[in-house]
């Protein structure tokens, strides 16, 4: 195990700003600045990339895609500096405080999205090789189903495997772990509209219910 970093105190204070950071309700803010219109309220009513899409604007939707994944990215350089240094418990650590304020935002009542994009963004930061292979794996599932909730299960579930094969820090693949258990926790109702056969592709249709 990578040892602590020199001030863990001073680290801790970090994942609570990762959190903080996490919390940025940016789906709503870019929605209603740029269209007046609250995605808690229309649509799927989550606050991530696709239901702003759905129901705000393009540009609202670009915009809260890359403030997510910024802000996960953030969460990682915010610690990684206080902490003098990159180490993969406190990075790993970084990202999941993150998506648990993006998910659990005291900003709005301790709801929030699904933290996929969120997630990246930080893995992208703390293990480049991970964030690359969990994103591919997250867009071929995408091409093949055209269910984005699908790729965002499908991805997740892979993110703990993917990241034993990196690192053997099991704070790190913990974290990993725990992501993973929210992330579908997130996708449930997702699951469910699966399961149905009524879940929205990005063809912008409902596929027929089977039998």
């Amino acid at each position: 195990m990578a040892p602590l970093p020199p001030h863990p105190a001073v680290a801790a204070i970090g994942l609570i700003a990762a959190f903080a950071l996490g919390a940025i309700p940016f789906g709503v803010i870019w929605s209603l600045v740029i269209a007046g219109v609250d995605p808690r309220t229309a649509g799927s009513k989550n606050i991530g990339f696709t239901n702003v899409l759905r129901v705000s604007s393009r540009w609202a939707a670009g915009l809260t895609l890359i403030s997510d994944v910024g802000k996960g990215a953030a969460a990682v350089w915010i610690v990684r500096h206080l902490n003098g240094g990159s180490y993969p418990a406190w990075d790993s650590a970084a990202v999941l405080s993150a998506v648990t304020g993006h998910m659990f935002s005291p900003v709005l009542r301790f709801q929030g999205g699904k933290g996929v994009a969120t997630a990246l963004g930080g893995l992208l930061v703390a293990m480049p090789w991970v964030g690359l292979i969990i994103l591919a794996v997250w867009g071929l599932v995408l091409a093949v189903s055209s269910y984005v909730s699908l790729a965002s299960i499908v991805a997740s579930l892979v993110l703990p495997v993917t990241m034993a094969l990196f690192t053997s820090n099991w704070i790190a693949i913990s974290c990993g772990t725990m992501l993973t258990v929210l992330v579908i926790v997130r996708h449930s109702e997702n699951i469910k509209r699966l399961q149905a056969g009524v879940e929205h592709s990005i063809r912008g249709s409902k596929p027929p219910k089977t039998a």
